[in-house]
């Protein structure tokens, strides 16, 4: 199983909607390496679909976010 499909289904075991995750993920301000700007709510859609890598750095904040340990 992918991350993003990990991700996913952690999202759905929490009853939380992607839009409150990708909200909860913004407000965390996390920066485009390549544009330095905060990611959106359409690049957090990419990243749960699997269309864009997610970067190892942002799994803490993700974990955080879900209350899961990082390897869950």
């Amino acid at each position: 199983m992918e991350v993003y499909e990990n991700i996913v289904y952690l999202l759905n075991q929490k009853k939380l909607s992607k839009r409150d995750f990708a909200k909860l993920l913004i407000e965390r301000e996390i920066r485009s390496k390549r544009t330095g700007d905060v990611v959106s709510e359409k690049i957090v859609y990419a990243y749960l679909n699997g269309s864009v890598s997610l970067r190892a750095e942002m799994i803490p904040l993700i974990s955080d976010i879900l209350g899961v340990t990082e390897q869950e």
